[in-house]
């Protein structure tokens, strides 16, 4: 499992508290799905088989503790970590179920991320970006060239705005631009951490090299 990106599955009937989960998570090496009831829930689980699953209890058509229930009833779950992330008080119940931890909303940043550090091997990106919009060429993995802007930058990798696929850790190239009209150009290798949907969605890319354009890349962003 730690050779590739985690699957994390998300589910809580509340948007706010799933965007607040995606934003702890926004500097995390791993593929996000997430469902807005029990159902989908269970539906989503089956289908990904992800590497953690965090719950909401109290959610449409199925609990997130009916949820974990059958979920344990299949083998293919038996140790995947199950963590019940709610502001009820059915800890006992949730841990009869056969949930592998329950946590008490609200919760802040460094507590979520340290708990999910506890039960996977989860990659967490040390350096912080700098927020700046600079036009980029991606190559993808099947051929395509998409115009892309980013986000944010940083040596290890950047956010680029886009609608289009990708599969995550899959490879790509990057043309970055360190600017606009006849600004140069770094030519780097990458792979795809994190696939966003939504108004601000987009493609996370982990840099990989060469180290000669990351260098050059350090030297632009020491300017900004």
């Amino acid at each position: 499992m730690s050779d590739q990106v985690l699957t994390i599955l998300l589910a809580d009937d509340m948007a706010h508290f799933l965007d607040l989960e995606r934003s702890f998570l926004r500097r995390a090496e791993c593929r996000l799905v997430t469902a807005a009831d029990g159902a989908d829930a269970l539906i989503a689980a089956k289908r990904e088989t992800p590497d953690l699953l965090l719950l909401d209890v109290e959610m449409p058509k199925m609990t997130g503790i009916e949820v974990c229930r059958l979920l344990r009833q299949d083998a293919a779950f038996k140790n995947t970590p199950i963590v019940m992330v709610t502001s009820t008080d059915r800890r006992e119940e949730a841990f009869r179920a056969g949930a592998t931890d329950f946590w008490q909303k609200p919760i802040r940043e460094r507590e979520f991320i340290e708990g999910i550090r506890e039960l996977v091997p989860i990659r967490i990106r040390e350096d912080e970006r700098v927020r700046i919009g600079l036009p980029a060429r991606l190559q993808l993995a099947d051929g395509r060239d998409v115009d892309v802007m980013t986000r944010d930058v940083s040596t290890s990798g950047a956010y680029f705005l886009t609608s289009e696929a990708a599969d995550v850790d899959s490879e790509l190239t990057v043309s970055l631009r360190l600017g606009f009209d006849d600004a140069p150009v770094v030519e780097l290798r990458g792979r795809v951490v994190r696939v966003a949907q939504g108004e601000d969605g987009g493609l996370a890319v982990a840099f990989d090299g060469p180290e000669s354009e990351i260098s050059r890349l350090s030297d632009y962003l020491a300017t900004q």
